[in-house]
């Protein structure tokens, strides 16, 4: 599960992992609203229920999801991105990565949670929690990365073949800790 399709995995993996060998996390989006300062929930909750049909944008944020900057380019001209959500699908969104927080430590299946030091879209301190959760959890088998250049499109960023390759790594060992080491950036 890759961002928000992590969250999506982790509730998933915790209610029916017997269905999985395994759970890759890439940069997942576990920025529960416990964490978020109060100056982001507290608007998202009235707005959440005055005006869940309002259009927002990114504009004005200084963030930066990627270095990899002639892909972000190429994301920005093309037609079948967003460049809006409504007020209601951020809600959503924040809805599932409170579920994820809960649920990571129901997660049974081996686990490999990659992660960017240099990620602005979900702080470091989300996935920091979600890393001792899933390290106290009891999985057979838990391993995390954690890339020093690494933004939160790990993948598509311009160390992307690494990690690429350490997914790989870690798939063909059979996702057991012990026959994987993942390659640090």
């Amino acid at each position: 599960g890759n961002s928000m399709g992590g969250a999506v995995a982790i509730v998933t993996a915790a209610s029916r992992g017997h269905l999985m060998d395994g759970l890759i996390l890439v940069a997942p989006a576990v920025w529960n609203r416990d964490m978020m300062p109060w100056y982001q929930t507290a608007p998202l909750a009235v707005m959440s229920h005055s005006f869940p049909w309002l259009p927002l944008t990114g504009k004005g944020l200084d963030i930066w999801p990627s270095d990899n900057i002639e892909m972000l380019r190429r994301l920005s001209r093309d037609p079948n991105m967003m460049s809006s959500v409504r007020v209601d699908l951020i809600a959503g969104v924040a809805d599932i990565m409170d579920l994820a927080r809960k649920r990571a430590v129901d997660i049974s299946v081996p686990t490999l949670l990659l992660s960017g030091a240099q990620d602005q879209v979900i702080p470091p301190d989300a996935v920091a929690a979600l890393d001792r959760d899933l390290a106290g959890a009891g999985i057979v088998s838990y391993h995390r990365c954690l890339y020093d250049a690494g933004y939160h499109m790990l993948l598509r960023d311009l160390n992307g073949p690494v990690v690429i390759g350490d997914i790989g790594r870690w798939i063909a060992g059979g996702g057991v800790a012990e026959n994987y080491s993942c390659t640090q950036s």
